[in-house]
């Protein structure tokens, strides 16, 4: 079986092909959206950077999921160029195909892929 290459701190995801699985663009928020989004977090920690979660390739702004909220929607960064904002986004709620259908892990209305689509996400 091949062997997935796991990412360190800012590099793409690969799979066993070697191909490129996720958007390698990061960001890292500032001191007050990292307070903003602790105090709206069940756990009260968020990090202070994010990956897009998106898949390589894409068009238009990053994603990254700085935590799930208590009910319902989740926390993410959003950002195009050098400043990002936080935004609610409601889960996706696609599922993958039987007999044993897993749920995409991004938001609703994404761009391209699900996440169950790549067999390395």
């Amino acid at each position: 079986m091949p062997t997935l290459h796991r990412p360190s701190y800012g590099t793409r995801a690969l799979a066993p092909t070697g191909a490129v699985m996720r958007c390698a663009s990061w960001r890292r928020l500032p001191y007050a959206q990292v307070m903003a989004a602790q105090n709206r977090v069940p756990t009260g920690h968020v990090d202070a950077s994010v990956q897009c979660l998106l898949f390589d390739g894409h068009e238009g702004q990053h994603f990254g999921l700085v935590d799930s909220l208590e009910y319902g929607p989740a926390l993410w960064a959003r950002w195009l160029e050098a400043s990002a904002e936080l935004v609610e986004l409601p889960d996706c709620a696609e599922t993958g195909p039987p007999p044993d259908p897993a749920g995409c892990c991004l938001f609703t209305g994404h761009a391209e892929r699900h996440t169950w689509e790549a067999s390395c996400w």
